[in-house]
């Protein structure tokens, strides 16, 4: 790629957004400017003073997402009898036409970049009966089609098609949540005429109320956008408390349900493969819907009554249909009519039941007959039933009475007249700030996600309370093994019972719950928040009693088929017994619990964990380590096979030794080489071949940590700069998974998730330099790793007020270093070893080693030489000059 081409890509973008920019890309065009002005001339100093080697004046990029109402910016295509389309980014009126027997009008609009909300469109004139269609994606690619919405998530659009029939003017809002998308197609899916003076998106997005933010930009304009894609896309991902609108609108006549996802109800215990669900239902238009899931059944089962009425389906029908986000949406698995009618404004008794892979449907007292159910994925994932309801686009239905039984025996009962079924539904707002993990999909808070993007956020926004959320939501459901949970929707109710009242829905696998441990340490690492980590320490602790009834006699973990899933799911064959990647995390986990029993003063438990850690850390290097290869196995009967995330955890979390760093980082390069990025597994595992920038951000810190700078920078630039490069795909954030192509896997991938900001975290952390090295930035190290940059300038966020760091190197010239650190702190400065320092212009004596730095020499030879003891201020510190 030719210098600075992806800088002249942004601003190209920018200007090809007219006629309103949007602040994102105008605020990257900025940044860009001001490092090509620099890196124009050959990594030369134009721009910058003649005292500092890095630029005058350094304008970071604005990652905030905006708040408000948005408008698309760009028209992208136009078919059909479409009027005033471009007139309708200047606030003028766009008309869409549709005569029975022709061509729907359709139009394609483009928001610049990823957005979300709830859709709003300004009905000026409307004739006929036209019902308005919004088509929303995050690819160009599937832009017209749609791509795969959260699915049977509570407050979002169960499709990526939303149906509004139109019958006057004024403003059109969705009540449910479209939750990322870059365009959005309308058309006219019956015929009429619309004229539309507004269409937009209603973001749910809140400013962060810190008051300090974090900040990056270095020398390299590909990783200035790379900084800031991460981080916007876990504000994209990012809810505050209350954000969120109720699913469901309960009345004293039942629970109305619109255009909304579904909501689940899973009690105590383990439900039975087979149970019924009865209820009274009044559809208000066209159609209702409910749900059903087995024991073993991954996907949910979904059932439609057509009203004689409805114009989206065939009026008169019950429909059965199998439903799956992993699958990527709805399977049709069969019909039966309804031969009485069923009227729009009438109540009806309903019961189905479910018996094996036979379901069986009453309507009104007489039965309508049975369908089978067998074409429903089958997997043993959880052990537990559902039961919710949501409606189809332009649909609306009001449920009363439901029942749940088995065997005559009842489950659940609830009139559903009242508000107090919203959490048993999750169908109320969300009560916490939290981070759900992708814009689009899924759109639910999962531990193993935290892990990414929760220090994204500590070196951005410091939002932290998010993250606190989701820790208080994570460990309320505990299962008596003292397992805690993994996944839940936003709208899960806070519990205050140890035991999970909802049987085991919300845990997903061993690995998954592990992360519970380390996103807790992390997060009091960075915030110092020692009340949540008190209120959190029993759940730690049952946590870890439950991984040690876990270990086998070789002192390792092994999982079985239901507790294995890792972060790429394989439901149906998942890696079992002793893991690899498995093992690296709960040595992690040990090492992180045993720090946070010395917070709590539980000098004991600390040390027992200790001990745990260590003999774990002999029986993976025995067992698991493949000594005529060289690496880690990715299992115990995998030994040959080659796993990213396993073997750059054994760097990470210090399992392997500092000197066979190298050597493992090596191998990942060579078994996993892939143009985009690093292949997640050599091809010889059996397992999907994908490019994980999830895995990959482990063997990124992997190499930071082992002072592999220019590799970390070589990857972070290869993978990620495929997704901030023009394209059909580019969103302004980064995605979950790219196939060995560099394309995304499907349009089911999310392509605003959390889990991939991992570099946004990385560049503050190592190449700014600036980590905690005591709880809340109590004491800090500052160690800048610069590889084959010149110059880097930014802040990080602590609770006492924000770092600051610049720093530069001329080529051929004297490293300089300017910082500034708040009242309250202490920490040390890392710097290139060999030549005299000057600390605010008086030479002083720096140390050979550091209490807060155990790595003194890294991989790639570096050595470094310490300023210890440094307290508040500013300081301009100078080597070799």
């Amino acid at each position: 790629m030719p210098p600075h081409s992806s800088c002249r890509r942004a601003a190209t973008r920018a200007t090809r957004t007219s006629p309103r920019t949007t602040p994102l890309l105008a605020a990257i065009a900025a940044a860009c400017a001001a490092a090509c002005a620099v890196a124009a001339c050959g990594g030369g100093l134009a721009g910058a003073s003649s005292a500092t080697p890095w630029p005058a004046t350094v304008n970071a990029a604005s990652y905030l997402p905006e708040a408000g109402n948005l408008r698309p910016v760009k028209v992208v295509s136009v078919s059909g009898s479409v009027t005033g389309a471009d007139s309708l980014l200047s606030g003028g009126a766009l008309t869409l036409k549709y005569v029975a027997g022709g061509t729907a009008p359709t139009v394609v609009l483009d928001y610049g970049q990823e957005v979300g909300g709830l859709p709003t469109f300004g009905i000026a004139a409307q004739s006929g009966q036209p019902t308005l269609s919004a088509t929303f994606s995050e690819s160009r690619t599937t832009a017209t089609t749609g791509d795969v919405s959260a699915g049977l998530t509570v407050s979002v659009d169960p499709q990526r098609t939303s149906l509004y029939p139109v019958s006057g003017t004024g403003t059109l809002k969705a009540s449910a949540v479209q939750g990322g998308e870059r365009y959005e197609t309308l058309s006219l899916a019956t015929p009429g005429e619309v004229t539309l003076n507004s269409v937009g998106i209603q973001s749910l997005y809140s400013a962060p109320t810190t008051a300090t933010r974090g900040s990056f930009v270095s020398s390299s304009d590909a990783l200035n956008r790379i900084w800031t894609a991460g981080a916007y896309t876990v504000e994209m991902n990012r809810l505050a408390a209350t954000a969120l609108p109720l699913a469901w609108q309960p009345t004293a006549e039942g629970m109305t349900i619109g255009t909304s996802g579904t909501g689940i109800v899973q009690k105590s215990g383990t439900w039975p493969s087979d149970y019924a669900m009865a209820f009274d239902v009044r559809v208000n238009s066209n159609s209702a819907g409910w749900t059903m899931r087995n024991a073993n059944n991954l996907t949910s089962l979904r059932f439609i009554l057509h009203s004689a009425s409805d114009t989206q389906g065939t009026p008169d029908t019950l429909e059965l249909d199998a439903f799956s986000t992993f699958a990527g949406g709805a399977v049709k698995l069969g019909s039966l009519p309804v031969s009485a009618g069923i009227a729009t404004g009438t109540w009806h008794s309903v019961s189905t039941s479910l018996s094996g892979n036979t379901v069986s449907i009453t309507l009104d007292g007489t039965a309508l007959g049975t369908l089978d159910a067998s074409g429903a994925t089958s997997v043993l994932l959880t052990n537990y039933g559902t039961a919710g309801f949501f409606n189809l686009p332009a649909s609306q239905a009001t449920y009363r009475n439901l029942a749940i039984t088995a065997n005559g025996a009842s489950l659940y009962t609830n009139t559903l007249m009242t508000s107090a079924a919203l959490d048993d539904f999750s169908a109320n707002t969300n009560t916490l700030p939290l981070l759900i993990d992708g814009a689009k999909r899924d759109r639910t808070v999962w531990s193993g996600d935290m892990a990414a993007q929760a220090p994204t956020l500590f070196y951005t926004t410091a939002q932290n309370d998010a993250v606190a959320g989701s820790l208080k939501l994570l460990g309320s459901y505990r299962l008596a093994s003292g397992e805690v949970s993994t996944t839940h929707s936003p709208q899960d109710p806070l519990i205050s019972t140890a035991a999970d009242p909802y049987g085991s829905a919300s845990f997903y696998s061993t690995q998954y719950s592990m992360y519970f441990v380390t996103v807790l340490h992390d997060y009091y690492l960075f915030s110092g928040d020692s009340a949540l980590l008190s209120s959190q320490w029993a759940a730690v602790q049952g946590e870890l009693a439950y991984l040690q009834t876990l270990v086998d006699s070789n002192g390792l973990i092994a999982v079985n088929a239901g507790n294995a899933q890792d972060w790429l799911p394989n439901f149906a064959s998942p890696v079992v017994g002793e893991v690899t990647s498995t093992n690296m995390l709960y040595y992690q986990v040990l090492s992180d619990a045993a720090e946070l029993a010395s917070a709590v003063g539980d000098a004991s438990t600390s040390a027992t964990y200790s001990q745990r850690a260590a003999a774990l850390k002999q029986a993976i290097n025995t067992h698991l380590y493949n000594a005529a290869s060289g690496y880690y196995g990715m299992s115990a009967t995998s030994m040959n096979a080659v796993a990213q995330d396993a073997n750059a955890l054994a760097v990470v979390t210090g399992v392997a030794s500092q000197d066979s760093a190298a050597s493992l980082l090596s191998t990942l390069a060579q078994r996993l080489a892939n143009q985009y990025g690093r292949l997640a597994f050599s091809s010889d595992s059996g397992r999907t071949a994908v490019v994980s920038p999830f895995a990959s951000d482990i063997e990124v810190r992997a190499r930071f940590a082992s002072g592999d700078t220019r590799g970390a920078l070589g990857l972070i630039g290869t993978l990620w700069g495929n997704m901030i490069a023009d394209g059909d795909h580019y969103t302004g954030t980064v995605w979950e998974a790219l196939g060995t192509d560099g394309a995304p896997v499907s349009a089911q991938t999310s392509l605003a998730h959390g889990w991939a900001s991992g570099p946004t975290a990385a560049l503050s952390r190592y190449v700014l330099g600036v980590r905690p090295a005591a709880a809340g930035f109590k004491q800090w190290l500052i160690k800048p790793q610069t590889g084959d940059l010149q110059w880097a300038v930014g802040t990080v966020p602590t609770p006492y007020g924000a770092v600051s760091v610049k720093w530069g190197r001329p080529r051929g010239g004297a490293f300089r270093i300017d910082v500034t650190v708040p009242s309250g702190t202490t920490g040390t400065i890392a710097l290139p070893a060999g030549g005299t320092v000057k600390v605010n212009g008086a030479v002083t004596a720096a140390a050979s080693s550091s209490s807060l730095d155990p790595g003194a020499v890294a991989s790639d030879g570096t050595a470094w030489q310490y300023l210890n003891g440094i307290g508040p201020g500013s300081y301009s510190i100078v080597v070799g000059e």
